[in-house]
């Protein structure tokens, strides 16, 4: 449980950023409003201006000016339409810098977001790892299921591990290995004869990964030909094996004539190979992709809000204890959620133990 002075400032962080976030996206989503508006103040220039001619007497002169107003009406009907194209102009430039602020904050909000989150501040029930193959470029994320329906994923550097760097292949963890995956009888013995597959060129095409189970696939590059491996981490006899090329698919471990020609540690070797793999993946975290909260993604949404009431609720205990041992005060509390809304100010701080 990560949770002290240092990560609590993370999440305020992220709320900051991301309450500002929601303020500059709302300006962007309702700037066609705005323009609208400036360009209405236009109009009104132009009435003004329109009924003043037109209203003027010019009796005095002694001479009539309709002629002269109709041109004047002309010239400022012209100025205005091009008054309006700057307007529009300036528009499309203040609505590019509010997105560039708003992506900036939302990228600010996400980065302390991480921060936060990599601590594993919430209890873990489960997780799973999923890796792929795409391209010789490996990705992977993990699924962490906490207490109170609440799930996290993660997006999961697999550029730092040098096992990842490029494809990888069966014999650079276990060598030598041949599946049974095919089985008939000579014409000239009763006996059932076994074909093998050399693993060594296989590589690993998709894995998924919890602490209780792999599900694992091999791919031959050239043949297409596949090796899936289901491994019960608690009940490794249990393992299943599937091979797959062009002619079908065949269960090796449900068959017994394969079964008994399996090398099942090798195998199991292999199995092992991976998880230590996978084990080094999960530990190297990216970027924190989706916050799942009452079945909606807090992230997605662009509104972590009801996320830190939730998180302050949860360790309130562990937070008024920073606060009485004066790693955190309420007045430095109060101070760091001044730019959001005084009501999510008001309810945080309620939280704690203070209402005022």
């Amino acid at each position: 449980m990560g949770i002290n002075q240092e990560t609590i400032s993370n999440l305020l962080d992220s709320l900051i950023f991301m309450e500002a976030y929601r303020k500059e996206k709302s300006d962007y989503d309702n700037f066609s409003s705005i323009i609208e508006a400036r360009k209405k103040a236009a109009d009104n220039f132009a009435l003004e201006i329109k009924n003043t001619v037109t209203n003027f007497d010019s009796s005095p002169m002694g001479i009539d000016i309709a002629d002269t107003k109709s041109k004047i009406i002309d010239f400022v009907n012209l100025a205005v339409s091009q008054l309006k194209e700057k307007i529009e102009e300036r528009a499309k430039a203040d609505q590019q810098l509010i997105k560039q602020k708003m992506e900036g904050d939302f990228n600010k909000a996400i980065g302390s977001l991480n921060l936060f989150m990599a601590q594993d501040p919430l209890t873990i029930l489960d997780y799973t790892l999923y890796l792929s193959n795409e391209g010789g470029s490996y990705q992977a994320r993990v699924l962490f299921k906490c207490d109170d329906g609440i799930s996290y994923e993660f997006i999961l550097n697999c550029g730092i591990i040098p096992e990842l760097k490029e494809s990888l292949e069966v014999s650079s963890i276990v060598k030598g290995v041949r599946l049974p995956v095919r089985k008939g009888r000579s014409l000239m013995s009763s006996e059932i004869s076994v074909d093998y597959e050399k693993l060594d060129r296989y590589y690993l095409k998709y894995a998924e990964y919890s602490p209780k189970y792999l599900n694992v696939t091999f791919t031959d590059e050239d043949t297409m030909s596949e090796v899936s491996i289901f491994y019960p981490i608690d009940n490794p006899d249990m393992i299943k094996i599937d091979y797959k090329d062009d002619s079908g698919k065949i269960s090796v471990d449900g068959d017994p004539v394969l079964s008994k020609n399996t090398d099942y540690k090798a195998i199991k070797d292999i199995t092992k190979g991976i998880i230590s793999v996978l084990q080094n993946v999960l530990s190297k975290k990216k970027s924190v992709s989706s916050i799942l909260m009452d079945n909606q993604n807090i992230i997605e949404k662009g509104d972590i809000t009801a996320f830190v009431k939730y998180i302050f609720q949860k360790y309130s205990y562990l937070i008024k204890d920073l606060i009485s041992k004066g790693s955190m005060s309420i007045d430095q509390l109060k101070a760091r959620l001044d730019p959001v809304n005084p009501s999510i100010m008001q309810d945080l701080v309620a939280i704690v133990g203070v209402s005022k």
